[in-house]
């Protein structure tokens, strides 16, 4: 943490004087390649709005569907909203527009839906927070392979 090796060395028991120690930068730009969506006009899901509130997540998602061309990967923080914003993406969404992947929706495994997502061009992936899995190296790829992440 903060180029310094202090807190795993402790963590694991090691003397400084027994690791060799380097940083090496992120090949990834975090300030040309990711984009960060937060909206503050959407209606206050606290107050029980929640149907107002998928509604206008999924008024963004086609928006920013179209600016990026699909190739999105969209987290929610439940699955019932994740079905639901997948129910009314689906009927707004036309086939030869963009092919709608959805964790728990669409058959498969969780490296069979990042594979399908990968292969299409305009393609839209939800999934909840969990479908990227405890490791940062799924997200990390996704990242890498130039797909944008927005999350609900």
């Amino acid at each position: 943490m903060n180029g310094s090796f202090s807190f795993m060395r402790q963590r694991l028991g090691l003397p400084k004087e027994a690791v060799d120690t380097k940083v090496i930068p992120s090949p990834f730009s975090y300030k040309d390649q990711v984009q960060l969506f937060i909206p503050n006009d959407f209606p206050d899901i606290r107050f029980g709005n929640q149907e107002e509130f998928i509604a206008a997540t999924c008024e963004a998602i086609l928006s920013l569907a179209e600016i990026t061309k699909g190739r999105m990967l969209v987290l929610f923080t439940s699955y019932e909203m994740l079905r639901k914003a997948h129910q009314l993406l689906k009927e707004a969404i036309l086939e030869q527009e963009f092919i709608l992947i959805a964790q728990g929706i669409t058959s498969g495994s969780r490296a069979r839906l990042k594979k399908n997502f990968q292969s299409f061009d305009k393609a839209i992936l939800l999934g909840t927070n969990s479908f990227l899995g405890r490791s940062g190296h799924s997200r990390a790829r996704f990242i890498l392979s130039g797909h944008r992440t927005f999350a609900f």
